[in-house]
């Protein structure tokens, strides 16, 4: 578990309280509160398909449901969290937030946080080999489907059983 540009000391500061903990693959499968999961890509895939996203695009990896506005639709309506300019309607009450992700790429003795304010990265629990695992990235009304590192760090977001 990760907290945006935390460096393990002091407090956890704004970012701890505003985005909350990133988390890699594994964690993220076992954190949700009993009676809670995590969801598996074709449970994204239903909700995707409600917000408008057309069956054709929803086993694509990569950038999809821009002209659908999906990710717009997902995320918190307040600009003052997205650099990005799209049109946020949060009109499904997800509230989605940029909390950015942690890189595992290690270099010079540090790790990288990425994209805070431009981007909100979700794990799904759907594992694609030991290596990878499925996750949905929003970004510039988008909702993107792709394959991340197991160990890089994301955010959740958990569903009621």
């Amino acid at each position: 578990i990760w907290i945006y540009d935390y460096s393990g000391t002091g407090s956890y500061g704004q970012n701890f309280h505003l985005y909350g903990c990133l988390y890699d693959w594994e964690t993220a499968c076992e954190v949700c509160p009993e009676g809670w999961h995590l969801p598996d890509d074709d449970e994204w895939k239903i909700m995707e398909t409600f917000l408008g996203m057309p069956d054709y695009l929803l086993d694509i990896f990569g950038t999809r449901g821009g002209e659908q506005n999906i990710g717009g639709k997902l995320a918190i309506s307040n600009t003052d969290y997205w650099e990005d300019d799209f049109i946020k309607t949060n009109e499904t009450g997800f509230s989605a937030l940029p909390g950015g992700r942690r890189d595992i790429t290690y270099t010079l003795g540090k790790f990288y946080f990425r994209r805070l304010g431009k981007s909100a990265f979700f794990w799904t629990s759907s594992d694609e080999n030991e290596t990878y695992a499925i996750n949905r990235i929003i970004i510039y009304g988008q909702l993107d489907r792709e394959l991340g590192l197991k160990s890089a760090g994301y955010s959740i977001r958990c569903i009621k059983n």
